[in-house]
């Protein structure tokens, strides 16, 4: 899954009232998507040789850790 995909996905559970059941097993489903991309982009980061791009990566997995926090 591409992040800006799932940047989307994370703005569309935002966007589920939170009484709301689908919210909580969504919750679980993001959490792990969130998980599995921040593994895949460390180990990205250390497969990449270009530094502007090491650079932006690393951008990209610490805002998905800021929103883990906030899930």
């Amino acid at each position: 899954m591409k992040v800006e995909k799932l940047f989307q996905e994370i703005e569309n559970f935002f966007n589920i009232p939170d009484e709301n059941k689908t919210r909580m097993a969504k919750q679980e489903e993001l959490k792990s998507l969130i998980k599995k991309k921040i593994k895949k982009l460390s180990q990205t980061i250390e497969d990449c040789e270009d530094q502007k791009v090491k650079s932006k990566i690393k951008k990209k997995k610490k805002i998905l850790k800021k929103i883990l926090k906030k899930i």
